[in-house]
């Protein structure tokens, strides 16, 4: 059938499935290539800048320290030296600023624990108010054991043996006609 006896004006042109051409091709080649362009440059944009450090080595290695014994605020479980988190960098700088001053290390923890409490100590200390933060774990992995254990105890008690699954069985599944009622 033709264009005019289908009932359409123009017959549609049709392109084997699959096979785009020598121009297609380098048109997809230059669709990838420009994405994958995009791509590095988005990404290279979003690094961060190097963070400055003090000119003194012996400071800075101070400031190391300490932030190895603080905790980064928005992090899971980071130290300010692990974090790269802005809120991190800022407490690092509070920090090298506190030193810088003429603090101690001893000074500047409390200086820290005073504004944001023991939740910024890597290692709390162990008080009333942080002992669920010391036995927590040991409380979650008992109560873990323990209903296990009784997970298992009942299953073991749920399952018969072997002779008292023998004994129970009916009279028709060893090969007697069942009883009929009538």
């Amino acid at each position: 059938m033709t264009g005019a006896a289908s009932g359409r004006a123009h017959p549609t042109p049709r392109r084997a499935a699959g096979r785009a051409g020598p121009q297609g091709r380098a048109r997809t080649l230059a669709l990838v290539l420009a994405a994958g362009l995009l791509t590095g440059a988005a990404t290279a944009t979003r690094a961060a800048e190097a963070v400055p450090v003090a000119e003194d080595p012996v400071l800075e290695s101070r400031v190391q320290a300490l932030s190895e014994q603080l905790r980064c605020l928005v992090c899971q479980n980071q130290t300010l030296a692990d974090s790269h988190a802005p809120l991190a960098q800022d407490l690092k700088s509070v920090v090298r600023d506190q030193l810088r001053a003429g603090r101690d290390e001893a000074q500047v923890i409390d200086y820290m624990t005073q504004r944001y409490g023991d939740f910024v100590l890597y290692r709390p200390p162990w008080r009333a108010a942080t002992a669920l933060l010391w036995l927590g774990p040991a409380l979650l992995a008992l109560a873990g054991l323990a209903v296990a254990w009784r997970h298992l105890g009942r299953a073991g008690r749920a399952t018969p043996s072997a002779a008292q699954a023998a004994t129970d069985r009916p009279d028709w599944l060893d090969g007697a006609p069942p009883a009929r009622g009538r």
